[in-house]
């Protein structure tokens, strides 16, 4: 950056003086060519009228020649030829001091410029004296030499290439002096960021003491500084509570195998055995499917291909499923209202099954839960399970999403992995919607899937 920065800069700068100079160059050019061309147009019009007023009187003589030699000694970058009829010179500087001219226009044409054999510039004029002579007109040329124009110019070139040249070296320095400036915020930003390590994401970039430019990204590094310590912590957190509850059947596995076979045992004692251990295996087995859908559901490539569905039909399927369940305890299950959603049946069924489960496990023998399904705010749709058991406390309701999370306040019979409101809200997440719970201890606790509005229709 820095590079294309001062590259940038000294090409600016090139092309603004660069251009400048061009044109104050042409504009000195174009001031000369005019100066020269008026002095010898004004120089004509005064040999026109001295040789005009010198033929009324008779041919050139050598009193005349005498008398313009004055003139012509002032005019040193002038050379007059005066021609007659015959093209024949009466007078003649150049060849009186040597200096070969270029071809002359024609009478009458106007100004020309031409250089001579040895490269020297001259501007000619060629104009006819009428009635100057009875046999003919007599033609005055003039060459007025230009060297000194040119040599000016020459010297203006040169002075505008160096100051081209140190304007544009100048640009490119100073261009690097800004750029070490202006990105030396950039580079002690890349400093505090390379300190940051998987050990210290507590590390804060601050947003306090950067340029304005750089304080959005300031903040936008703490953000994620804080997403990613987040993350770790969860996942320390998922890996520790993992290894516990992996722990837990394998060792009730390996010690009832131990104990099993420390002495003989009989037939119906080993059966226990291979009872027990077949049970801690299906425990294990629902765990590992249910960290499976989990992982998958939260892999950013898991899709879904979604369809209109019938919410109080799912809810009513999942009723019935959860009905032997609920009449052992005289439970109550009722599904009301009406609502069409967009989504995957089978996990959308999975959600539905999770909250009624839960409601299931913590309503009280003779107790309600109500599935209704009803349109929410700006025509969305929800699903609402509500029991009215012991609640859940409220230092608690954070974390009732949280992997592995169980309440305290639940009875050993009632805990499961800890699983399921996280499925319920992966599931949600995947639909584009949202799970939420409420909860008043001892009055009850409402579990809220709120579904998008459905795409419109093509």
């Amino acid at each position: 950056m820095t590079a294309r920065l001062i590259a940038l800069q000294m090409l600016v700068v090139a092309l603004l003086v660069g251009g400048a100079s061009l044109a104050l160059y042409n504009t000195v050019r174009r001031h000369l060519d005019v100066d020269t061309r008026s002095q010898l147009e004004n120089q004509r019009v005064v040999l026109s009228r001295w040789l005009t007023d010198a033929l009324a009187r008779g041919p050139l003589g050598a009193n005349d020649r005498t008398h313009l030699a004055p003139l012509l000694a002032s005019l040193s970058d002038l050379h007059v030829r005066v021609l007659d009829r015959a093209g024949r010179p009466m007078i003649d500087t150049a060849a009186d001091s040597h200096v070969s001219l270029p071809d002359f226009p024609a009478a009458g044409q106007p100004l020309a410029e031409a250089r001579n054999a040895e490269g020297t510039r001259f501007v000619l004029s060629t104009s006819l004296i009428a009635g100057s002579a009875p046999d003919g007109p007599t033609v005055l040329q003039i060459a007025s030499n230009d060297d000194d124009d040119d040599a000016l110019l020459a010297h203006i070139r040169q002075r505008m290439l160096l100051v081209f040249v140190l304007m544009v070296a100048a640009s490119g320095l100073l261009a690097a002096l800004v750029a070490r400036g202006i990105f030396r915020p950039v580079a002690r930003l890349t400093r505090t960021v390379a300190e940051v390590q998987p050990s210290r994401l507590h590390t804060r970039i601050a947003t306090n003491g950067w340029p304005a430019e750089l304080t959005a990204l300031a903040r936008e590094l703490d953000d994620m500084l804080v997403r990613l310590d987040d993350s770790f912590r969860r996942l320390a957190r998922f890996s520790a509570d993992l290894s516990h509850e992996l722990r837990t059947p394998i060792n009730n596995l390996r010690g009832e195998a131990e104990v099993a076979l420390r002495l003989p045992r009989s037939d119906s004692e080993y059966r226990r055995v291979l009872e027990s251990s077949l049970e801690e295996c299906g425990r294990l087995a629902r765990l590992i499917d249910t960290l499976l859908f989990v992982a998958r559901a939260d892999h950013p490539a898991h899709t879904l291909v979604l369809r209109p569905l019938d919410a109080a039909e799912i809810c009513r399927s999942v009723a019935e499923f959860f009905e032997p369940l609920a009449s052992e305890r005289s439970v109550t299950l009722l599904v009301r209202g009406a609502g069409r959603v967009q989504g995957d049946s089978e996990l959308l069924r999975r959600a539905v099954a999770n909250l009624v489960d839960n409601a299931v496990k913590h309503a009280p023998d003779g107790g309600h839960v109500d599935l209704t399904v009803r349109a929410g705010p700006d025509g969305t749709t929800e699903i609402e399970v509500r029991d009215d058991g012991g609640g859940i406390l409220e230092t608690e309701l954070p974390h009732v999403f949280d992997r592995f999370y169980r309440g305290r306040t639940h009875a050993p019979s009632q805990r499961g992995f800890g699983l399921g409101l996280p499925i319920v809200r992966s599931i949600m997440e995947l639909h584009r919607g949202t799970a939420t719970i409420a909860s008043v201890p001892q009055a009850g606790t409402t579990a809220t899937l709120r579904f998008p509005l459905p795409p419109p229709a093509t």
